[in-house]
């Protein structure tokens, strides 16, 4: 539930899909995922969980910080979420923006 406030969009955040795209996330349990977001002055890497998916996006619910309880919600690309962080000597670096 918000408490009314307004909060700054990520700068990579898309806007909801049409109602008929968009799917449950399979399973009764939720999916740990680290969230990508872009700011206009830096990039945030966040624990969160998919909510719903779409063809070519996924919501997520974040926090943005510890001391910050209030949840968010947010419209992702798929390139954005990722179920683990590879160390780029080791594998895929999260690509740059």
């Amino acid at each position: 539930m918000t408490d009314g406030r307004l909060f700054i969009a990520p700068r990579n955040a898309l806007a909801a899909p049409p109602e008929r795209a968009v799917r449950r996330w399979p399973g009764s349990h939720e999916v740990p995922v680290l969230v990508r977001l872009v700011w206009s002055t830096s990039t945030q890497v966040v624990p969160g969980v998919v909510v719903r998916t779409a063809r070519d996006r996924v919501l997520v619910r974040w926090h943005p910080s510890a001391r910050d309880p209030q949840m968010r919600m947010t419209w992702l690309s798929r390139e954005d979420v990722r179920t683990e962080l590879r160390h780029p000597g080791t594998g895929e670096p999260w690509p740059s923006t």
